[in-house]
């Protein structure tokens, strides 16, 4: 378990590793859609881990082991602390097993004074295993990442039953959302699917990563403060920093001195009560 740079929690833990040629290195995962693309776990992996791409086609080379140190760590988080558990892959992964993530989950729920955040991009695999624990899992933050309208619409479908504790990440926010999408998840019909929104642009040194506006940005918020849901707007996105002439001391874009005033969201949810960020 490490500090982290991520604002909206204190520290970053991955219990679940691939074993890759007779070692635990590393990180790996499998990509998914368009969010994916310059995954920077993957940017990471490449450089300091064990090589690999986070491809289908290298599946066959990685298994994924825990790793009980880092999980009695993970026990031991002191209370209104924020962890986010397995930033550098997807803990609902389809090679992770269902005892390894009732593992890691018991864990997590087994320290109650703490928070933890959890992330995927497959949220069908997540609902339906949360459901078939019946249990409610009050301390654990249950996350579907989406970049655009026809991904948010997949998690959205997928999402049920819906666990408690749900947060949505548009992040890299690639395409803008349209519609009544993210208005009706977040309770314009009655049923809210999301607690907590959490927006960023995408970051990295590729020159075809996608620009995002202020004006999708300020969609988001406006749709979460229509429906009183707690917005945490992360970055605006290394190409908009690049275009606002910041990029050399604020290379992402994170900065909300530079944002528009009316983006200037950086809320939490009201159950994590005495958090300090």
């Amino acid at each position: 378990m490490q500090k982290t740079l991520i604002q909206y929690t204190h520290f970053s833990s991955n219990p679940i590793r691939p074993f890759v040629k007779g070692e635990a290195k590393g990180w790996f995962c499998t990509k998914v859609n368009r969010g994916c693309k310059y995954c920077y776990a993957e940017t990471m992996n490449r450089r300091l881990g064990n090589k690999l791409a986070f491809s289908k086609m290298n599946e066959g080379a990685v298994e994924f082991v825990i790793n009980e140190k880092e999980l009695k760590a993970l026990s031991e988080v002191k209370p209104s602390k924020v962890v986010f558990v397995c930033d550098m892959t997807d803990l609902f992964h389809h090679m992770i097993t269902d005892e390894q993530i009732d593992e890691i989950i018991t864990t997590l729920a087994g320290n109650p004074e703490a928070i933890y955040l959890v992330l995927t991009k497959r949220p069908r695999r997540m609902a339906t295993f949360v459901a078939s624990k019946k249990v409610s899992y009050d301390n654990i933050w249950f996350g579907v990442s989406a970049c655009d309208n026809e991904t948010l619409e997949k998690a959205v479908a997928e999402l049920t039953p819906r666990p408690i504790n749900t947060w949505l990440s548009l992040e890299p926010f690639t395409g803008d959302i349209t519609g009544s999408t993210l208005l009706d998840a977040l309770g314009q019909g009655g049923f809210r699917v999301f607690d907590w929104v959490v927006v960023g642009g995408e970051s990295g040194r590729s020159k075809n990563i996608a620009l995002c506006t202020p004006e999708w940005i300020e969609g988001v918020v406006g749709d979460c403060m229509t429906q009183k849901v707690p917005v945490f707007v992360k970055q605006m996105g290394s190409m908009w920093a690049k275009f606002r002439g910041i990029h050399k001391t604020d290379s992402k874009g994170s900065n909300p001195y530079f944002w528009p005033e009316g983006i200037r969201h950086q809320q939490t949810p009201s159950k994590w009560g005495k958090v300090r960020l």
